[in-house]
């Protein structure tokens, strides 16, 4: 091949690729057990708005009344200002219930499936699957 026709084809490569949406950098179920959801109940201590994805950092009541810290995975900030939520649909200090997916090697991370917030309002599927 030429080099005329090798730079037509990088190009054309590079072109494509940026109109081309990328997928995500990782599957929910490569990192979280997707068969089965578990309920968290807890108090929002800090949100963390940034990329690639927004965490919400809770303390977990336990069924003996102790608290867990947790670090909840949500979508990224488009991802939830396409669901119609801001900065400040949860805040630190918010009591919160979410239905989670526990990250598979046993890390006290998990995936937002659903949140209630204090309103009372339910937001779903988070997180893409």
């Amino acid at each position: 091949m030429n080099i005329r026709m090798s730079r037509a084809v990088v190009a054309l490569a590079l072109a494509v690729s940026a109109t081309t949406p990328i997928g995500a950098h990782h599957t929910v179920a490569a990192v979280y057990d997707a068969t089965k959801t578990v309920t968290f109940r807890g108090v929002v201590t800090q949100v963390d708005w940034q990329f690639p994805h927004i965490i919400v950092h809770m303390e977990v009541r336990n069924a003996d009344g102790s608290t867990t810290g947790w670090d909840v995975e949500t979508v990224n900030p488009q991802g939830m200002r396409r669901h119609g939520l801001t900065e400040d649909f949860v805040k630190a200090g918010d009591s919160v219930s979410m239905e989670v997916l526990l990250a598979k090697d046993g890390t006290r991370h998990a995936a937002l499936e659903t949140i209630t917030t204090p309103t009372g309002t339910t937001y779903l599927s988070m997180v893409p699957r």
